[in-house]
């Protein structure tokens, strides 16, 4: 699947995600089901590995909570140089990652994390 805010080549037309009828709330819907991500969104990426899915995020700046992904949980590797050759070895990392160990590191990232929403509803309903 490829998502573009631009028009594909028309060789590669026949997998854009909006062209196939993908409707944008079904996105995160997708991804879990991905093997892997590779893109300039920042976001996606950490979404992705939120997912337990790795991601090879791609820019020529950094993002502090991708790095921390790739650091400690091994879920995002980044990339930043926008060329073939910077993008080889992060494809292999993707290809020689294996479903177990994304999925452990998914749980440790999560474990890691507090839940946002419960934090919100404690501090409403305590605050004095």
């Amino acid at each position: 699947m490829i998502s573009s805010e631009r028009p594909l080549p028309t060789a590669y037309r026949e997998f854009c995600y909006s062209r196939t009828g993908g409707a944008p709330e079904d996105v995160h819907h997708v991804l879990a089901f991905c093997d892997g991500f590779i893109g300039e969104i920042a976001t996606m990426a950490s979404e992705c590995a939120v997912l337990g899915v790795p991601a090879i995020y791609m820019a020529n700046t950094g993002r502090g909570y991708t790095d921390e992904q790739e650091r400690r949980y091994n879920l995002v590797k980044n990339v930043r140089a926008l060329n073939w050759e910077a993008l080889q070895p992060a494809l292999r990392w993707l290809c020689a990652l294996q479903p177990d160990e994304c999925e452990a590191a998914r749980r440790r990232l999560l474990a890691d994390c507090i839940d946002v929403s419960q934090f919100v509803v404690d501090t409403l309903e305590n605050f004095r």
